[in-house]
């Protein structure tokens, strides 16, 4: 198998996941995803946050606020915006409810699939502002 598949075959399955228990409640299905997406954003965010702190360093070798302090600072800011996140989760199930009773197996795919390419995202983000900052 080539790079560029595996590759390929990875990010498929970072951005849709195991798409098994589409039989259960929204709720239940939506609560039995929200470990894996948290994890999965978590892990987004931390990338993204040291791609960001080289920046830092790259850009003002002399600062008034100690490393220690940005790095707690940015832990913060990560764990309120992981509070802020699982507020807004729970919208989707009862978005679910509300509006695509019908379609809830492809709801549940395509918004897991965008959630997920939005975790992606960040780190995309982060990487171009580190190239941005080389130049």
């Amino acid at each position: 198998m080539s790079i560029l598949f595996r590759v390929t075959m990875y990010i498929s399955k970072f951005i849709f996941g195991p798409s098994g228990q589409m039989e259960l409640s929204a709720i239940k299905w939506w609560n039995s995803k929200r470990w894996e997406y948290n994890l999965k954003f978590l892990s987004c965010l931390l990338a993204a946050q040291f791609l960001f702190a080289l920046v830092a360093l790259s850009l003002s070798a002399h600062s008034e606020v100690g490393m220690g302090r940005k790095i707690l600072g940015a832990l913060t800011a990560d764990a309120l915006i992981l509070v802020a996140v699982n507020l807004i989760y729970f919208l989707f199930p009862l978005l679910e409810l509300m509006l695509f009773k019908k379609i809830y197996i492809l709801y549940r795919k395509y918004t897991f699939a965008f959630l997920n390419l939005i975790n992606l995202g960040i780190i995309l983000g982060a990487f171009i502002m580190v190239l941005l900052a080389k130049v």
